[in-house]
Parts: C-alpha cells; structure tokens; sequence
C-alpha cells in the first residue's frame, strides 16, 4: 500500500484467462485454434510481470454533464450512466509489464502470424489480469461495471491524471505516449463506481 494505493504483483497462476476473450482476440476456440496458440500463451505466461494497483476515491457530480473522480473532472456521459451516482469509486491499472512487449515487437519482425496470436493472447491475458483486481475490489461491495478511458465518450486524455493518481509509473512502470496511449502497451486502467461502502 503506498499513499491509499493498493498494489500488488499478481502470479500468473492467478490469472484466469477466459476460453470467450481468447476466442474474441484470435477468432476461435483453444479447442479450435491453431497449434501456435498454445505455444503463445505460454510464451506470454513466461514473458508477464504482472501487476495491479488500485485506490478508492471520492465521486462527485460538479455540474450537468461532468464527473469528478478523486478530484480529476471527466466529461463523459458514458461515465456518469456507468457510475449511476455512486458517491465513491475505485481507480484502477493493471499490466502485464515491459517484457510482453519486447517479445510483439521480436514476433512483429519474423512472423505476422506468430505476431497476431502473441498479441491476442497478451490481450486476453491483460483483460484476465483486470479482472483480478475487479474481483478483488467487488468483494463484499455492490459496485457498478468498469469504465476504461477511450472507452465510449470517455476521452483518453484523462489518462494522466489515472495514472498519476495511482503512481502507475513509478508503482507499475506505465508511462504515456503523446496520444495518451500506455506503455507497456498490455496496460488497462479503468474506473470502478462503488454503491455501497
């Protein structure tokens, strides 16, 4: 815990990787997917340092349209359905870390094929990862869907101010491109509205 951050490292045995993601990523089943499939998931698995952190903020509503959360204003009406006007919420980010992305960018050089089921198993193991720190949050509250920026209306410009609140560079390594996109690119940070304690 660091500053009202919870964070951990997460063990890959942790992560529960759903058979319905995996097929949305690569565009089929493990019990119909390609032989490399396997091989890739566990090539992730070996390359993944995974890691989550979270805090639990205050949710207010300034003005029509507008949602303050842990003090960062977002505009987005996606948002504010989401959050149904939770009056607290968690900040959340999660990545697999640096290494996965050296081994797309390696497959990303020799094989296109190779490439595409790395990268739709890093997706479906980083979504899994998110929903270890869901659960986490969830239990013993009722709390709303999560909200990701990019998301909807939910602009990614928002990012820095996420990530900042979470320390997520100096806790999970994340830092931001010019066009708020996460690096290490298996990164997800989300919001998670909070309706009851």
């Amino acid at each position: 815990m660091t500053g009202g951050v919870i964070f951990r490292s997460v063990g890959v045995d942790e992560i529960k990787i759903s058979e319905h993601e995996l097929a949305a990523r690569v565009g089929c089943y493990c019990s119909s997917a390609p032989l490399g499939l396997e091989r890739a998931l566990g090539e992730v698995r070996a390359a993944s340092a995974p890691r989550i952190c979270y805090l639990k903020v205050g949710v207010e509503y300034p003005r029509p349209g507008v949602v303050s959360v842990g003090g960062c204003e977002m505009v987005s009406a996606g948002l504010l359905r989401c959050l149904c006007g939770a009056r607290e919420a968690y900040l959340v980010a999660v990545t697999l870390g640096g290494e996965v992305d050296r081994l797309l960018r390696r497959a990303a050089v020799s094989s296109g094929a190779e490439h595409f089921l790395l990268d739709g198993a890093a997706s479906a193991m980083c979504e899994a990862l998110c929903e270890v720190a869901d659960r986490e949050i969830r239990e013993g509250r009722v709390c709303t869907g999560r909200y990701s920026p990019g998301y909807g209306d939910l602009s990614l410009d928002v990012q820095p101010k996420i990530l900042d609140r979470l320390s997520a560079a100096r806790l999970l390594g994340i830092t931001l491109t010019d066009e708020y996109l996460m690096i290490p690119t298996k990164s997800i940070t989300a919001i998670i509205g909070v309706k009851n304690g």
